[in-house]
C-alpha cells in the first residue's frame, strides 16, 4: 500500500488546521479529479509503520484539529491498514477524522470493514466527483452530488445525516 501525499499543516481539504494523508489508488477514475495522479496504486512512497508514526505526530500539534484521510481512495486500500490507522488517531489525538470517498455511506455501511472504519470516522465526504457538476463554491467536496455527512449522528440514528455547517 502506497501513499502520495502528507501535508503536516493543511487548511485546504477542513475547517481550521488539519494533517492530511493522501493514498495512493483509485478505481474510480472520475473524469476532471483533482488528483489523478494518485489513481495508479504504485504511485508514491510505501505506507509503512515510520510513516504512520510520522502523520501521528503532526495529529498532535497543538493547532491540528482534523486528520484528513483521502486519496486516491481510502476505501480501495488495504482496510486493515487503514482501520488500525483510524483506531490509533482516536486512541492518541484529540482531532476529529475526515474521510473522502467515491463511495456512497449506504454501501459502506452495508461492509462490515468498511462499516468498522465509520465507526471511528467524525466526518465523511462521500460520492464520485462528477465534472457536470463541479462547483467551486462548494467547500470540502468538488461536485454537488458530493455529500457532508456526520457520520457519527447518521450511525446513531441510522440515517444519512448531513452535516448542517459544511453542506451550504
Amino acid at each position: 500500500m502506497n501513499y502520495a501525499e502528507i501535508k503536516p499543516f493543511d487548511i485546504a481539504n477542513s475547517p481550521y488546521i488539519g494533517s492530511t494523508i493522501f493514498f495512493s489508488g483509485c478505481k474510480f477514475h472520475c473524469k476532471g479529479c483533482f488528483n489523478e495522479v494518485a489513481w495508479n496504486f504504485d504511485y508514491g512512497k510505501p505506507y509503512t509503520k515510520e510513516v504512520e508514526d510520522r502523520f501521528i505526530s503532526y495529529l498532535k500539534h497543538e493547532r491540528v484539529r482534523n486528520a484528513n484521510i483521502l486519496g486516491g481512495e481510502p476505501f480501495q486500500q488495504d482496510l486493515d491498514i487503514i482501520l488500525g490507522l483510524v483506531k490509533r488517531i482516536k486512541l492518541e489525538t484529540n482531532v476529529n477524522i475526515w474521510m473522502w470517498t467515491g463511495n456512497l455511506f449506504e454501501d459502506l455501511i452495508k461492509n462490515n470493514k468498511c462499516m468498522k472504519i465509520l465507526n471511528y470516522v467524525d466526518i465523511l465526504v462521500d460520492g464520485q466527483f462528477q465534472i457536470e457538476n463541479k462547483d467551486i463554491n462548494l467547500r470540502y467536496r468538488g461536485s454537488s452530488n458530493q455529500r457532508v455527512i456526520d457520520v457519527q449522528e447518521s450511525l446513531r440514528k441510522n440515517k444519512t445525516i448531513l452535516s448542517d455547517k459544511y453542506n451550504k
